[in-house]
């Protein structure tokens, strides 16, 4: 059981890799945690705030559940899930007795907590597997699962999973932020930079003068959307452009 498992899960990681929409990439994880007994799962991502962005929080299901509709802002704004992921990095399964000490670490949210839970085991939501994701950009991630009976076994490879498409979101998002791509040159002259060398020595390391490294810094300024130096390094090391 575990060899099979093991085998299809990473059999399919490729086609994750090859996702280049997050539809793709939902159809991707339903057909994956479907197969398992998970038919219903939830994932959330919370871009980090320095980066900008208006929205606090991308998620996307299966089945699918619409931002427009009615419980959708109700649901980010109090999802207990996603709050647990927020301060924790440790997997949960979410029982009556780990919600009865969830509420005990957060005692100001018991009247929605309560709402919800209630709702979900309405639904016969009782096997629920949620996943903290921290990602290389600083942001922070959660995988929900709902499954139809304890998958021990699989837990493991839902973990892995849950970082795997962590990664393939921030890569589809680092490309968006980006409005044009960058030239192995202007990441070469970034790189300089993030290491703190100033035009003259970029230069000079890179064999082009002064004025070269200036104009890839400007092209770099416009294609990065940002407005000085300190800022471009800033943001190509959140989009994964830049390794430390």
């Amino acid at each position: 059981m575990y060899c099979q498992v093991s085998n299809f899960f990473y059999s399919n990681v490729d086609t994750l890799e090859k996702c280049t929409s997050l539809d793709e990439i939902a159809d991707v994880c339903h057909a994956v945690f479907a197969n398992i007994g998970c038919p219903v799962f939830k994932y959330a991502w919370m871009p980090p705030r320095y980066l900008g962005i208006n929205k606090k929080l991308l998620f996307f299901s299966r089945p699918n559940v619409s931002l427009d509709s009615p419980n959708a802002n109700w649901m980010r704004e109090n999802d207990p899930k996603i709050k647990y992921c927020a301060h924790h990095v440790r997997p949960a399964v979410w029982d009556s007795a780990f919600v009865d000490r969830f509420l005990c670490e957060q005692p100001g949210v018991v009247d929605e907590v309560l709402v919800f839970w209630e709702h979900a085991f309405g639904m016969g939501m009782t096997n629920l597997i949620t996943v903290p994701i921290r990602g290389t950009s600083g942001s922070i991630g959660m995988l929900s699962l709902v499954s139809v009976e304890q998958h021990a076994v699989s837990f493991p490879f839902i973990e892995a999973w849950a970082h795997y498409l962590q990664n393939r979101v921030e890569h589809l998002f680092a490309q968006a932020q980006v409005s044009e791509p960058l030239s192995p040159r202007e990441i070469e002259v970034l790189r300089w930079v993030m290491l703190g060398k100033t035009a003259a020595e970029t230069g000079m390391i890179m064999s082009i003068s002064e004025n070269t490294v200036l104009f890839h810094l400007k092209n770099l300024k416009h294609k990065l959307n940002v407005a000085n130096k300190y800022h471009m390094v800033a943001k190509a090391l959140a989009l994964g452009i830049l390794t430390p």
